[in-house]
């Protein structure tokens, strides 16, 4: 799993994500909702697995949601803790209703050396993991809500793991991919890209927010990545495209690229066709509540 800060392997990031798990396990009951109202990073990564560790569902929450929205989650989520940096707790009190004082930061939850599991630890998820459903709660995500209320969508161990098997199947996801991750925690698209790449072992690369009002440095830093996938909104990709970033540098080593949510202009699948025309152009679509997608189109022409 890679950011703009650190690298660290699957094995790694599982070996973080325990130990917080057996911390948090302290703090809350298993089946719970825990918001993580973090900027997406790796250790954002590892927290949410953490949650996962602990018997609980992890909410991402987008830092940049209006006070307004963040009560209306809040409320409906109740929940025991809040995973978030000072900079959210700063935010959660903006919103007036003693929010802060659930906050937790992710640093609180390790040791500051080594991140190996003591036997007490181990035991304790070893007792969690055993009373594991495939009907349980993995993740909540909240979409806009068609009536301007948050609505929450909560999807299951099972449901994820079932989409990905297909996922990774139909589209030959394997070790060797490096899947360049668009999409904030807090949309479903994001779900494809971490799951596809712990369920085969394929790089994640988190590509930073900010490089999406710079495409020559975004170019760059697909390119230098050696993204292999992309499932990237259509919007994200029109970016590169009608501000001719694709004139500027190519990234040669996609193979595949999907694209959803919204139309995709001819003119501008043209010019990534014209661009990459050994690579393979999907169109998925799906709600969110039916984990991530039901169809896929390959666009020949």
């Amino acid at each position: 799993v890679s950011d703009v800060n650190q690298e660290m392997t699957w094995k790694g990031l599982v070996k973080k994500a325990q130990v917080i798990g057996a911390e948090l396990s302290k703090k809350v009951q298993p089946g719970n909702p825990i918001p993580v109202l973090l900027e997406k990073s790796s250790e954002t990564l590892a927290v949410m697995l953490g949650i996962v560790y602990a018997g609980c569902f992890y909410v991402p929450v987008n830092p940049m949601n209006p006070a307004e929205r963040l009560r209306k989650i809040m409320e409906k989520l109740e929940p025991e803790v809040i995973i978030s940096d000072e900079k959210g707790k700063e935010q959660l009190a903006a919103v007036g209703i003693g929010l802060e004082e659930k906050v937790i930061g992710p640093e609180t939850l390790l040791p500051t050396t080594g991140t190996d599991l003591s036997e007490e630890q181990r035991s304790k998820l070893e007792q969690i993991q055993g009373q594991w459903k495939e009907t349980d709660a993995l993740y909540g995500i909240f979409t806009s809500g068609s009536t301007g209320t948050p609505k929450a969508i909560v999807v299951s161990h099972g449901a994820v793991s079932r989409f990905v098997r297909h996922f990774t199947e139909i589209f030959e996801i394997t070790s060797e991919d490096v899947i360049g991750n668009q999409a904030p925690f807090d949309f479903d698209v994001s779900v494809k890209d971490i799951y596809s790449a712990i369920t085969t072992g394929a790089t994640l690369v988190l590509v930073p927010k900010r490089l999406f009002s710079l495409p020559p440095r975004l170019l760059d830093y697909l390119c230098d990545k050696k993204v292999t996938v992309m499932v990237w909104a259509v919007s994200a990709l029109c970016l590169i495209s009608s501000l001719k970033g694709l004139k500027y540098k190519i990234p040669e080593d996609a193979r595949i690229i999907m694209f959803s949510g919204e139309v995709m202009p001819v003119k501008q699948m043209r010019l990534w066709q014209q661009a990459l025309p050994q690579t393979k152009f999907i169109n998925l679509y799906g709600p969110s509540e039916i984990t991530c997608n039901c169809t896929w189109y390959p666009v020949e022409r």
